[in-house]
């Protein structure tokens, strides 16, 4: 059994009861998964990015056999050095609610229940000549893609983004290129997009002075809601991507808080006592109808602050039954249908065209206005409705590899692995832990090898209306139909 293979039966948990790996080869494998110069303390752990960046490609392109030929066809054919765009997303977050434990420390002791996560993940690899795509990562939004830079014991506030931000941006621009073979010669150059951002630390990235407002042209909630109203992008403000599943979420949130307030058509800050008694009895009634009709509990708060009970799949399952949703909540079919196809088609990861998606938006802002107007747009749907288009033509890559979700879907991997992977005997060996582990978990050939032994389904075939968004929608067609066919 290969080193590799080994590590991920263990990372997995994909070991019957009779079967035992070697350790010997266990800890092979994980001395390659790691890059050099990691640096490890009792509050933080991190990995220069150049170096992180340098064992990523190594790790894609020299431990596989078809990768190397590939490479060596291309040098052949051109007869000259081939140079590598490698393009890459990182960000980061804040991520509460670790579990504390009771370490001794030399020093201050740290708080434990709040980090500072700082993650990267490699989405494509080009010939910088004609664009010949070499490597695309199958699985851009997994959580467990994401490959830690910094992970250190801190609070997410205003100075901790600005410094943290100001500390990426700097190891992203002082990047060097690196020879990746010599015999043929492969130069690969680093492209980083800081897109891994959620609307908090948006906010302050581009000096939004209230989270109410747009984050792209801080446009105002009345200016908002002026359909006739001329946003115009700040400087740099397009670059950082969109939400997508934040767009998902906010687009359902709006949507049940309409089928709250149809009985009064009032925004909840003009309410007197009696309509927001009527406001409240709708409710009632209104999540009633979404667990009876679709067996989705919507809008209720989990116990220790978790948020509330509407998830991405609840969104997602929402959209999927339009009809049901407009009824319920007594909004337009075409609404739903139209913030559905939106959502989706930024998740898909193809190619949009930006053209056909402002026609899209323009059109579902329309409906809006019109039936809606009372009730204020989300400054995340303004971000999709008005600057959405601009945001695509802007992005170097599809809108939907670049978006913040894998670095959300791995806050709770986080927590899982501080509280049964992490040593408890001191504040070192837990952050160690964490940090190494993680950085296992991630590496591309492990990656490849657990997703290409997990169980394939049939993959869903695109509706019309998402195809009808994307660049070249009859490649879409015949790839989905290729795809269902080989599995």
């Amino acid at each position: 059994m290969p080193a590799f293979v080994a590590l991920s039966f263990v990372l997995t948990k994909h070991v019957s009861k009779d079967m035992y790996v070697e350790m010997k080869k266990v800890l092979a494998a994980k001395f390659d998964c790691r890059p050099v110069g990691c640096d490890l303390s009792s509050t933080s752990g991190q990995v220069p990015l150049q170096n992180l960046l340098e064992h990523t490609a190594k790790r894609i392109f020299l431990e596989d056999a078809e990768q190397i030929t590939m490479l060596q066809a291309l040098a052949q054919k051109k007869q000259t050095p081939i140079r590598l765009r490698f393009y890459f997303k990182f960000g980061f977050d804040g991520v509460g609610s670790f579990p504390t434990f009771m370490q001794k420390v030399d020093g201050e002791v740290p708080d434990g229940s709040t980090y500072l996560v700082s993650q990267m993940v490699p989405l494509q690899a080009e010939v910088e000549d004609d664009d010949t795509i070499v490597y695309k990562n199958p699985h851009p939004n997994s959580a467990s893609s994401c490959r830690p830079i910094r992970i250190a014991i801190e609070r997410e506030n205003k100075f901790s983004i600005q410094r943290e931000a100001s500390r990426l941006m700097k190891e992203v621009e002082e990047l060097t290129e690196f020879s990746l073979l010599s015999d043929p010669q492969v130069i690969v150059t680093f492209k980083g997009l800081l897109t891994m951002v959620d609307g908090k630390v948006l906010n302050e990235l581009t000096s939004n002075p209230a989270s109410s407002n747009c984050p792209i042209c801080h446009a105002k909630p009345k200016e908002m809601n002026n359909p006739k109203g001329v946003f115009t992008p700040k400087p740099g403000t397009l670059n950082f991507g969109l939400s997508i599943l934040h767009f998902g979420l906010r687009s359902f949130d709006t949507i049940c808080n309409i089928g709250y307030r149809q009985d009064v058509k009032k925004f909840h800050l003009h309410m007197s006592p009696d309509e927001k008694r009527l406001v409240t009895n709708r409710e009632t009634r209104v999540k009633q109808e979404f667990r009876e009709q679709l067996g989705l509990i919507v809008d209720q708060r989990r116990d220790g602050g978790a948020g509330t009970t509407t998830t991405g799949n609840v969104a997602r399952k929402a959209f999927q039954n339009p009809e049901i949703v407009a009824r319920i909540c007594d909004v337009s079919v075409k609404l739903v249908e139209n913030l559905g196809t939106l959502w989706s088609a930024l998740a898909s990861g193809y190619a949009i065209d930006p053209d056909k998606f402002g026609v899209l938006c323009e059109e579902t802002e329309k409906i809006y206005f019109d039936h809606v107007k009372w009730y204020c747009l989300s400054p995340t749907i303004h971000k999709v409705l008005k600057h959405g288009k601009q945001i695509i033509e802007a992005c170097v890559l599809p809108i939907g590899m670049t978006n913040e979700e894998p670095g959300e879907a791995n806050n709770k991997f986080l927590r899982k692995i501080r509280l049964y992977h992490a040593r408890k005997s001191s504040w070192l060996n837990g952050m160690s832990d964490l940090f190494l582990r993680l950085m296992d978990i991630s590496d591309p050939k492990i990656q490849a090898y657990v997703h290409c032994k997990k169980k394939k389904h049939n993959s869903e075939i695109l509706p019309e209306p998402i195809k009808k968004l994307l660049k070249m929608p009859e490649l879409q067609i015949s790839r989905d139909a290729s795809d269902s066919e080989e599995e």
